[in-house]
């Protein structure tokens, strides 16, 4: 059997998300209530727990905000930013129970 493929590269990573992602660029806002202040961004990618978000320009982003997805069907979520990197942030999305806190 040739196993030269293991020579030199790893082996593929298994998926550690629980939630299937779908690549996507829809113009979006993130949105921060205390503040009362929206920046332009753009929804990346999505999936049922989170999504990957792209923003241009230099911020001090909240670790809680609303998300606004615009699009035919406008959805609003609330967010807990989970990962920085640069102008890239991932988040995921709070239950309904965990808005009320």
């Amino acid at each position: 059997m040739d196993r030269s493929w293991l020579i030199g590269e790893a082996l593929p990573q298994k998926e550690r998300r629980r939630a299937r992602r779908r690549n996507l660029r829809i113009p979006s806002v993130i949105y921060d209530p205390k503040r009362r202040k929206g920046m332009p961004c753009t929804l990346v990618n999505l999936s049922d727990t989170g999504a990957g978000l792209h923003f241009d320009g230099k911020s001090d982003l909240p670790e809680r905000f609303v998300l606004l997805i615009a699009g035919a069907a406008a959805l609003r979520r609330v967010c807990t930013c989970v990962r920085r990197s640069g102008r890239n942030i991932g988040v995921r999305f709070q239950s309904r129970s965990e808005c009320r806190e």
